[in-house]
């Protein structure tokens, strides 16, 4: 049955999408970087083994963790959801380049 993969496909996307966020915050390859990109996959592979899901599941869980860190990531970069100033207290490239064309 196809239920229990399709879930865990969902929840990884979900997961996945504020762990995005995230990442587009942070600088490439950094220790922070690195935590978000990889935070998700103990609770994922934890899922996967309680609920007894066979190892053809993996592609389907890492494509959707892909495809939620993506989408997390664009969403952010097209200023929908998560405005404001970044999670650190900087403020991000969208708010730099309007203070900077209002000088």
């Amino acid at each position: 049955m196809l239920i229990g993969p399709f879930t865990l496909g969902l929840v990884a996307l979900i997961v996945n999408m504020p762990l995005g966020k995230w990442r587009s915050y942070t600088s490439r390859f950094s220790p922070s970087w690195f935590v978000s990109v990889h935070l998700s996959i103990p609770f994922l592979v934890f899922l996967r083994f309680s609920w007894g899901l066979p190892t053809w599941v993996i592609p389907i869980e890492f494509a959707a963790a892909i495809t939620g860190q993506l989408v997390g990531g664009k969403v952010n970069w097209l200023g929908l959801i998560g405005r404001g100033s970044h999670p650190t207290g900087g403020d991000n490239e969208k708010q730099k380049l309007e203070r900077s064309r209002e000088a």
